[in-house]
């Protein structure tokens, strides 16, 4: 997904950027807000390469993404915005990297205010600089470097090296050129917020609804359907539809809006907030009104929009300090928050069959109301055309196919330590380590269909560590509908004296299937990719002889179809 989000940003002319993609934070950077300007990540080498370093890598390398954000943190006690290790051995050494190193916004402060590698300004500017980071988010370089050269602590050259990197992107970008001569030039602003623009945000905003949970009461029936009760905080909240960073969309679509629209006047829809998405807050009760209940009472259904949105989950939030669960943008419980849980058990003593919109970005777990609940929808943060997407879903106008791609534990009491960067810490990190058992699994999501997996072929069942090998299977699609399936190739190394994952996803495709329609599915593996782990003391990638299963499934637990293959030493 990144490598395509990069190609898209930097566009495919032979000369020119349309701008300038910039992957961010290398490395190493998931660990908690309040001390993202001080700790110290300390993980195992296996885990930097397996783990934290190949997404990178695949924007750098397959991508080519033209710069590349250092992160606040120390990395094995070196500061990743100054680090040999990050920015020159595996970044440039081994990467073959050519644009250009920005920090994240007050990074190189950092190196001598917090972390406390060096004394002052001026030595943090010159350690900045000549470890590989060009670009100063902050005013360290701008303030100190002059001085730092005047000190001998950095010579001109090496300054000139990241000036030449800055301006040679700038080139790229075409600033120095006609804009006649630049193709992107020639985008008007119109263009950007155009129809098309609009329609491709509702695509994509279908094409990420996650249906974790349906007991048949979707797709609801408007035909049937004579009045709808919509509660919940998120149902008009346009800060639900957007994440952490985002544009001002001109038009953007709430739930209840996208409702409504689907409905038209045809069926009766009724609206309450009835709830805060966290605390009380103002002149909200800690409670559904009765009105709302009322009203409840009186629906065919009720669906209930919740869950965060980003102004609860985010970067560096200082003012979210003192609330439980949350801690300056960081969730320290990943419970749906109370106030959210008693107002969906309120609806269920109704008797109204309730749907669960779910509204985040992130994993939420459900205090065992889950259970309760007719159908859950994780509908994320999906964009100015989200309420359209959501209606399109809940009433069958659209087919729900997409898939987690984080596990949904069911408390927090199965999360390790957030400090802890060894991804074995507890009961284990994601699903390629996680040892319990998930809410939902990563690569879990529902159909109004159902598919049925068959005829599982392997080229060849023994190979060396060299080899290719070409696994297919057919798909069918059993139900009643036309729909989609995401189907999933996993590798489980069956056996061994070293520590491996659980299984690790290794291909995913995306497959359209009418209703009776069957579809062979081709996927090519690598041994020296596919089945490869990272040797801390060879420092590569190696191929471990021995037997492996291949699995195919429509999520990380429900595998369909398995194999056996056998790599020879």
């Amino acid at each position: 997904m990144g490598i395509q989000f990069v190609k898209g940003l930097q566009g495919n002319d032979s000369k020119y950027l349309k701008l300038v993609a910039t992957a961010k934070h290398f490395a190493v950077h998931n660990g908690p807000e309040p001390d993202r300007h001080s700790f110290n990540a300390v993980p195992n080498t296996r885990d930097l390469w397996e783990t934290y370093l190949p997404a990178f890598k695949d924007l750098m390398v397959d991508a080519k993404a033209y710069s590349i954000m250092s992160a606040y943190n120390r990395v094995d006690g070196e500061s990743a915005s100054a680090s040999w290790l990050l920015l020159q051995d595996i970044l440039r050494n081994k990467w073959g990297f050519e644009g250009y190193v920005v920090s994240d916004c007050g990074a190189i402060r950092d190196i001598y205010a917090f972390h406390k590698i060096v004394n002052t300004p001026e030595e943090a500017a010159a350690i900045g600089i000549r470890k590989g980071c060009n670009l100063n988010c902050g005013d360290v370089y701008q303030s100190a470097l002059k001085k730092a050269l005047e000190l001998g602590f950095i010579d001109e050259g090496e300054i000139d090296l990241s000036v030449y990197r800055l301006m040679l992107a700038r080139m790229k970008l075409g600033m120095f050129d006609p804009a006649d001569m630049v193709p992107y030039a020639q985008i008007s602003f119109e263009e950007n917020n155009s129809k098309p623009h609009d329609e491709m945000a509702l695509k994509m905003a279908q094409k990420s609804m996650t249906l974790l949970k349906n007991n048949g009461i979707l797709p609801l029936n408007k035909k049937k359907l004579k009045k709808i009760a919509v509660v919940g905080p998120n149902a008009d909240n346009i800060n639900a539809l957007r994440g952490n960073y985002f544009g001002t969309a001109s038009n953007p679509i709430t739930v209840i809006n996208g409702i409504k629209d689907a409905v038209g006047t045809d069926v009766k829809v009724t609206f309450s907030k009835g709830v805060s998405l966290v605390i009380n807050e103002n002149t909200d009760d800690l409670v559904l009104s009765k009105k709302t209940l009322e009203e409840v009472r009186e629906a065919d259904v009720a669906i209930f929009v919740g869950g965060l949105d980003a102004t609860w989950e985010g970067e560096e939030m200082r003012d979210r300090t003192e609330i439980e669960g949350f801690l300056s943008g960081d969730r320290t419980k990943i419970e749906l928050p109370k106030i959210q849980i008693d107002a969906l058990k309120a609806l269920k003593e109704t008797g109204t069959p309730v749907v669960f919109v779910l509204m985040a970005g992130s994993s939420i777990a459900f205090d065992g109301l889950d259970k309760d609940l007719e159908a859950i929808l994780m509908a994320w943060y999906p964009g100015q055309r989200g309420g359209d997407a959501i209606a399109d879903v809940l009433f069958g106008d659209y087919n729900p196919a997409g898939r987690l791609p984080v596990t949904f534990y069911s408390s927090t009491d199965e999360l390790a330590d957030f400090n802890d960067y060894n991804m074995r810490a507890g009961k284990g990190f994601t699903y390629r380590y996680y040892n319990g058992d998930a809410l939902y699994p990563f690569g879990h999501g529902l159909s109004y269909t159902n598919f049925k997996y068959s005829e599982l072929q392997i080229d060849k069942t023994t190979l060396s560590s060299k080899d290719t090998l070409i696994v297919s299977f057919k798909v069918r699609n059993n139900g009643d509908l036309d729909g989609e399936e995401v189907v999933q190739l996993y590798i489980k190394d069956i056996e061994s004296d070293k520590w491996m994952a659980k299984k690790q996803l290794r291909k995913f495709e995306r497959i359209t299937l009418k209703k009776g329609e069957s579809k062979t599915v081709k996927f090519n593996l690598k041994a020296s990719e596919d089945l490869r782990y990272y040797d801390s003391m060879y420092r590569k990638y190696v191929v471990e002889p021995g037997d492996f299963e291949i699995q195919i499934g429509a999520s990380s637990e429900d595998i369909r179809l398995k194999e056996i293959i056998t790599i020879e030493e």
